[in-house]
């Protein structure tokens, strides 16, 4: 079974609320089945804390202005902006083809996967984009067992 939508997640966690143990208990029980399916933990799911965040933004900026000699410790990978073309375009155009047919997906990530499609046709689709219809496809095959 797949995991959920965002919408159905909230809905499972608003039973922990219940006055009903036994729905509590259950719905626990069901968000902790569906996360192990999904190999998700819970810094996955919930976003990190907004102060995290601005200093995560912060970091970044600072690094904008530094002139750092020690290239090796940069986080960017240039390759991550590189375009697909040819036969690896053809190949990550099919694999989202097949998601789309197979899968049952949020409205969210289908629609980020039309968009793909169309980044492909533009020659926009990049290594980055790559990597993640990867591991999106990996989870989706984890969670149905294939």
């Amino acid at each position: 079974m797949p995991f959920v939508d965002r919408t159905t997640f909230i809905e499972l966690l608003d039973k922990l609320r219940s006055e009903d143990e036994a729905e509590v208990v259950a719905a626990a029980r069901d968000i902790n089945r569906r996360m192990d399916e999904a190999e998700l933990s819970w810094r996955d799911v919930l976003a990190p804390e907004q102060s995290d965040q601005d200093d995560l933004e912060d970091d970044d900026e600072a690094d904008d202005f530094e002139d750092n000699d020690d290239d090796d410790e940069d986080d960017f990978d240039e390759d991550d902006e590189v375009a697909f073309e040819g036969e690896d375009a053809k190949q990550a155009a099919a694999q989202i083809e097949r998601i789309l047919a197979r899968y049952e997906l949020s409205d969210t990530t289908e629609e980020d996967l039309r968009d793909y499609l169309t980044d492909i046709a533009e020659g926009e689709f990049t290594e980055a984009d790559n990597r993640y219809v990867q591991a999106l496809h990996k989870r989706l095959k984890a969670q149905q067992g294939d």
